[in-house]
């Protein structure tokens, strides 16, 4: 019974080694960046070692700030591609330029999609040493601007607006991408409303992809309901591309045929009130006039 039962314990422990074993071995290593030196001068050439890449290339570059912003602290138009050789070492050189930002300093390498990144310290001479400074929210990527015109029309329409009826109006929408790559998954929303908790939502076309560094502008027509009186709040937002993007614009609406008809009304009720105001102390002020009976002849 023992025999069997040690026999049994080895089959299981053979069994869960033999199942465990591929998952240890498929388990991806962290790719490797490596200097032949950690310090260097401006122009001196360093050679970059890379090992257990998943990846055909990747971009070289050198940062200042330990690359913490990414572009903003790295030398991307003198950036190297690298082609790198799958399931063997790659050595590449490089020439150290300085960065656009003060060190401590790093070569960073990096793939097409940013999936796998690294960096490696390195010291250069010459380049001033200054205090780290960390990367900022993210901004949009896209500037939004927008205006509130009305529509025009006939004596019908604008008497209706001049009377505090429905008013149409035209919102134009700017878009400009700011950034260096196409925006194809920019929407664009738009409500109105007196406050912007309570605003009513506008349709908007759909957005075509915008190119880099353009601008497109929308006119989006919108019609604020009566009583169209006081102030109205436009609130337009850009989502897609990264962070939302938006702005607010006011607009106000002032009925004055409907509020010189409501004055006129007060003052014609002002003066009857006065009129029998003044008939009732006429009435107070008169003698009275006692009637008797006159004889019969």
């Amino acid at each position: 019974m023992r025999r069997v039962l040690a026999l049994l314990v080895v089959a299981l422990a053979w069994l869960a080694a033999s199942l465990l074993a591929p998952a240890a071995a498929q388990s991806p290593a962290a790719p490797v960046l490596a200097l032949s030196s950690g310090e260097a001068k401006i122009g001196d050439k360093v050679v970059v070692r890379f090992e257990g890449w998943n990846a055909a290339a990747v971009t070289l570059t050198i940062c200042g700030n330990d690359g913490l912003r990414g572009a903003p602290d790295c030398d991307v138009a003198r950036g190297q591609g690298i082609g790198l050789l799958r399931g063997k070492p790659t050595l590449a050189e490089l020439k150290v330029e300085a960065p656009p930002a003060t060190c401590p300093c790093v070569v960073r390498a990096a793939t097409s999609t940013g999936s796998a990144v690294q960096t490696a310290p390195l010291v250069i001479l010459g380049v001033p040493v200054g205090p780290l400074v960390r990367p900022g929210p993210p901004k949009p990527l896209v500037a939004v601007s927008a205006e509130v015109s009305n529509i025009g029309g006939g004596l019908g329409r604008t008497l209706r607006t001049l009377l505090g009826g429905r008013r149409e109006q035209q919102v134009s929408i700017t878009l400009r991408n700011t950034s260096t790559a196409t925006l194809s998954k920019v929407s664009l929303g738009l409500a109105v409303g007196r406050t912007v908790d309570g605003a009513r939502p506008v349709t908007v076309p759909a957005v075509e992809p915008l190119a880099p560094g353009e601008t497109r502008v929308y006119d989006v027509p919108a019609t604020v309901s009566a009583p169209a009186w006081g102030r109205y709040v436009w609130d337009v937002t850009a989502d897609g591309a990264g962070p939302r993007a938006g702005t607010q614009v006011r607009s106000s609406a002032t009925p004055w045929l409907l509020y010189l008809l409501a004055g006129l009304l007060v003052a014609d009720i002002a003066v009857l009130t006065v009129r029998r105001l003044r008939r009732r102390r006429q009435r107070r002020r008169e003698p009275s006039v006692v009637r008797r009976p006159v004889a019969a002849p």
